[in-house]
């Protein structure tokens, strides 16, 4: 019989995809699982990894697909004009898929939690009886959206700021016939001028 050369990987790339499996299975588990366990620093990294590539989409099964989607728009009028309503959300979105490693996911998360809770807070003001542009400026988003704006945008210690509007614009999605259908709803919130 005639003797076979039997070809084996080298013991260290053996080791090295052991490894990355470990790595890649320890980070699903703590994203999952590990959220009040861990210490904060490992859950962050395990976000950065997973939800970027992970994600949940319409053509794949998730059993809890999003069906909408809240995105924050503000608006400044200086020397008398309006600018154009501006969706910082993707700038950060950008920065994320461009450095998963950076501060722009963290901001991201923000911008977005922004986006959600106006969302929400329009819907609580809808239901009040008689409600006041002061009751829409005391919801806690849109005080945080304001501090966005006048600390954080392009807009940020300006001074020429006279009046902001803020808004938020909704996207549904249904997933019908194996397409997705979309529409839109866009809310704006009242007018909040500033005295010079």
């Amino acid at each position: 019989m005639q003797n076979r050369s039997i070809r084996t990987l080298p013991s260290w790339l053996s080791w090295l995809f052991v490894v990355i499996f470990l790595a890649h299975l320890s980070a699903v588990v703590i994203y999952e699982f590990g959220k009040e366990t861990m210490p904060y620093p490992v859950v962050k990294l395990a976000d950065r990894y997973v939800v970027p590539w992970f994600f949940q989409n319409y053509k794949m099964f998730a059993p809890d697909p999003t069906d909408q989607i809240h995105s924050f728009l503000y608006r400044v009028k200086e020397d008398g004009e309006w600018s154009a309503w501006h969706q910082p959300v993707y700038q950060y979105q950008q920065g994320h898929w461009a450095n998963r490693l950076g501060n722009s996911g963290d901001m991201y998360r923000i911008v977005n939690w922004m986006g959600t809770n106006l969302f929400v807070g329009a819907q609580a003001v809808h239901l009040q009886e008689e409600a006041t542009d002061s009751l829409w400026f005391e919801l806690p988003a849109y005080k945080t959206a304001e501090r966005y704006v006048m600390c954080l945008s392009p807009y940020a210690d300006s001074g020429d700021v006279e009046a902001l509007q803020v808004g938020v614009m909704t996207e549904h999605h249904r997933v019908q016939d194996g397409e997705i259908r979309s529409f839109t709803l866009f809310q704006p919130y009242p007018v909040k001028s500033f005295e010079p």
